[in-house]
């Protein structure tokens, strides 16, 4: 629903962040791809590196305000969407 309307407001050039702002962890994350896939990931925990950071969100208020644009799927849901179609 973002892309369509960001595609509808060709007024200029303008960057929208299409994402949840609810935090998620890369654990979390990569768990959920692990469950929809059926495998384990491999995984390598390395410290954190210059420029890490511990949480980050999608700052949507801009697609919001300018597309009305609010998060209707959530992650889980769009994780089993995306591998059923990525094994079609």
């Amino acid at each position: 629903d973002g892309i369509v309307a960001a595609l509808g407001n060709l007024g200029g050039y303008r960057i929208y962040n299409l994402g949840d702002s609810s935090p998620v962890t890369l654990a979390e994350l990569v768990e959920a791809i692990e469950a929809e896939v059926g495998r384990p990931a491999i995984r390598q925990i390395l410290p954190m590196q210059p420029g890490d950071v511990e949480r980050t969100y999608a700052d949507i208020s801009k697609a919001g305000e300018e597309l009305h644009y609010r998060p209707r799927v959530p992650l889980r849901q769009g994780i089993a969407r995306f591998v059923e179609w990525l094994r079609q």
